[in-house]
Order: C-alpha cells, then sequence, then structure tokens
C-alpha cells in the first residue's frame, strides 16, 4: 500500500493521537520535573496519573504510528508493537492500579525516609532542592530554607 492508498480518517486519526501522545509526554515531563512536586498531593502509594503520563503519551504515538503500518517497512512492526505493548501496560497499571516504584522519583522515597510530611508539596519542594548528600543527612524538623 502506498501513501496515496490510505484512508483519510487513518492519516486524521493518525495525527490526532500523535498530537495527544506529544502533549501527555510534554505534561508528563513538567509534572515529574516540577519545583513544587504536585503529583505528592495525590500519591497515596497506589495508583499515580501524573507520573505514568509519559508512558500513556508514548502509547499513544506508537499507536498514531500503527496506524500507518501498511506504509512502514516491514522491520518495523515488531519494535513498534514491543514498544505500544510496554507503554500500556506501564500507563494503564500505573494510572488504575499501582505505581511501579521504580517510576517513583529517588527524592521523593529519601524524603520520605527523613520523616517529610507525605502530602505537603511545599515541604517535599524544599526537600528536592537539597543536595543529594544533603538529602540523606537531614530529617523532617530540620530541613533548612533553600531560596
Amino acid at each position: 500500500m502506498t501513501a496515496a492508498q490510505v484512508p483519510p480518517g487513518s492519516i486524521w486519526t493518525g495525527l490526532a493521537l500523535l498530537a495527544l501522545g506529544v502533549i501527555a509526554i510534554v505534561r508528563g515531563t513538567q509534572f515529574r520535573l516540577a519545583e513544587t512536586p504536585n503529583f505528592v498531593q495525590s500519591y497515596r502509594g497506589w495508583s499515580c496519573t501524573e507520573l505514568v503520563l509519559p508512558f500513556g503519551g508514548l502509547h499513544l504515538i506508537a499507536l498514531a504510528f500503527s496506524m500507518f503500518r501498511d506504509i512502514l517497512s516491514s522491520w518495523s512492526h515488531v519494535p513498534l508493537a514491543i514498544v505500544w505493548l510496554t507503554s500500556g501496560v506501564t500507563f494503564f497499571l500505573g494510572f488504575l492500579v499501582w505505581c511501579p516504584p521504580c517510576l517513583i522519583p529517588a527524592w521523593y522515597w529519601r524524603a520520605r525516609k527523613a520523616g517529610v510530611p507525605r502530602h505537603d508539596p511545599h515541604a517535599m519542594a524544599r526537600f528536592k532542592r537539597l543536595t543529594k548528600a544533603q538529602q540523606r543527612t537531614t530529617t523532617w524538623p530540620n530541613l533548612p530554607d533553600t531560596p
């Protein structure tokens, strides 16, 4: 099948999925790298939409490219399917059931170990701004004020 034979509906659907996937990756990365980590307000140890959003975006992008599988070369089907499946499973697992601990930022675990209140984004932001060495030696009541 050539590019001229692809139905227009597939093209528009693929472009829409691609746009949604890029938006999900950008927003998910912004959530993860935000100076004030707002995901801590909703994270209860189970599912966390903000942290798995980039995987949902990757899943949508792989789905968008699969719309054009007839014009893609045959060797690209397997890697595309692997990306689609693994990112989809990770997204739906973290969105609906349980966010894998490997997706939680390392500073969050150090903050919990130091006794920082779990659902206070401002205390978590103060802890996040510390260096890794300071994070390992600091406890909650003694958090230094950082700019």
